[in-house]
């Protein structure tokens, strides 16, 4: 089958609508593309369907879906999406299971409905992040249920999705996408879709494999720079010295380094997630992974130590009914979000709610663009959630959570307090003196 030239004359179905799949329906839309959005979830489909208003919190994406919403179209039909189109991207979620392991039933459920309705000239690319192998595994899947013939009748290629939450929209048309098809002629077609798509370059692989590992070690690249920090932070705690001192000096106008500042763990629904995948992988082919293992750990005790501190807090003063202020809830802030997947907020509250008894402590929370949080009310402001608090914890990088002064927090808190700043945001600590009923904690930094 001839490849259509113009993006307007080609039909995409978009499987998976969540915080990749909206971004991604709304950049195909805005390119000129005509889109099929699908979801098992009617609900999702329904509200999509009725308004047009995405349900992800993602600058921009509001106005593409009203402007471009003659060329889009929702459905939880699989037979209706793959009868409409000449491309499927596949962005289903692939979490880990209770052993840290990843989970492939989404992902086999979604390959069960297109495999046998894939027609000939079709061409599929999968975006999700996978245990490397899985895209040759699709095309098999594919080939045994039609009997069609990879790379003549139909095409398969792995492309990830590397755009981070919050400028998604903007990063699809322009970072550089990897595309890595099953043969030559599945890499040709995918690589003509993504340059309609992005004004960035295509980086092409000689295997899906190949790419697959790519866009885990683009993961785990960023959670060890992070765990790197985190672990120079404590080396500056221990020194009495601040960590972000430090990286200034190391950083400034010197281009060999980027060290990152020590703050939280590798936190959110891929950096929490793809090591994890990684390591899976590694492992299956009997590889010992001591660098990969150790920076998980460093990473998830740099969100767990902000809960021993509070912990710790509370007993030593015998806090009976603490009120606990936690100031940013989506997993990161800067670009802002409404992602609270691999939240640290999450796991800080669970951490707490498990050692006490939770009808005796309050959580008073607040977040810019959070408002739904795991069933809990949030407030509308800093100081609504700051007043009264025995404890305040800034946990994200939130431009509106920057330079909050800590005399400001102490006026409208309660006493004892304890102030835990984990993005050195807090306004005017290098000279506030600590008291007796005022304690306060700053990430890698051992002067405070």
């Amino acid at each position: 089958m001839a490849v259509k030239k113009n993006s307007s004359e080609i039909t995409v179905g978009a499987v998976g609508l969540g915080y990749v799949g909206q971004p991604f329906v709304g950049a195909m839309a805005e390119a000129g593309f005509n889109v099929v959005g699908l979801d098992i979830d009617q609900n999702l489909i329904n509200k999509l369907s009725e308004d047009y208003e995405p349900t992800v919190y993602e600058p921009g994406l509001k106005e593409i879906f009203k402007v471009h919403q003659a060329n889009i179209s929702f459905t939880s039909n699989y037979e209706v999406m793959m009868q409409k189109s000449d491309a499927i991207f596949l962005s289903v979620g692939t979490p880990l299971n209770s052993k840290g392991e990843p989970d492939s039933k989404s992902i086999e459920a979604c390959v069960s409905e297109i495999a046998p309705r894939v027609k000939n000239g079709q061409l599929i690319i999968l975006r999700s992040t996978v245990v490397p192998g899985t895209t040759r595994w699709l095309a098999d899947q594919i080939q045994k249920r039609t009997g069609l013939q990879p790379g003549t009748d139909f095409f398969v290629a792995f492309s990830p999705e590397r755009t981070v939450s919050g400028n998604a929209v903007q990063e699809l048309k322009t970072l550089p996408a990897i595309v890595g098809g099953m043969d030559d002629e599945s890499t040709k077609r995918s690589v003509h879709i993504m340059k309609l798509l992005s004004k960035s370059i295509v980086i092409t692989t000689s295997s899906p494999e190949i790419a697959e590992v790519a866009k885990l070690v683009d993961n785990m690249y960023r959670t060890l720079n992070i765990g790197f920090a985190n672990e120079l932070g404590l080396i500056a705690e221990g020194a009495g010295i601040d960590a972000y001192e430090v990286v200034s000096a190391v950083n400034k106008s010197y281009e060999r380094t980027s060290v990152f500042r020590p703050a939280l763990g590798a936190e959110g629904p891929c950096l929490s997630k793809d090591p994890l995948i990684l390591r899976h992988f590694a492992q299956t082919k009997g590889v010992e992974t001591k660098i990969l293992d150790a920076v998980v750990d460093v990473n998830k005790n740099a969100t767990d130590r902000i809960a021993l501190e509070i912990i710790g807090f509370i007993e030593k003063h015998k806090i009976n009914n603490p009120i606990i202020s936690l100031l940013g809830l989506a997993f990161k802030g800067s670009p802002e979000t409404d992602d609270v997947r691999g939240s640290p907020a999450i796991a800080v509250i669970e951490s707490i709610q498990n050692y006490f008894d939770s009808t005796k402590v309050t959580f008073q929370l607040f977040d810019p663009i959070v408002t739904n949080f795991q069933g809990l009310n949030t407030e509308i402001n800093v100081d609504d959630s700051i007043r009264d608090a025995n404890i305040v914890v800034v946990m994200n990088d939130h431009k509106l959570l920057r330079n909050i002064p800590i005399g400001h927090i102490a006026q409208i808190s309660k006493r004892p307090l304890l102030v835990i700043d984990a993005w050195h945001s807090i306004k005017g600590l290098d000279s506030f003196e600590k008291s007796e009923n005022i304690e306060v904690f700053r990430v890698g930094d051992g002067q405070k």
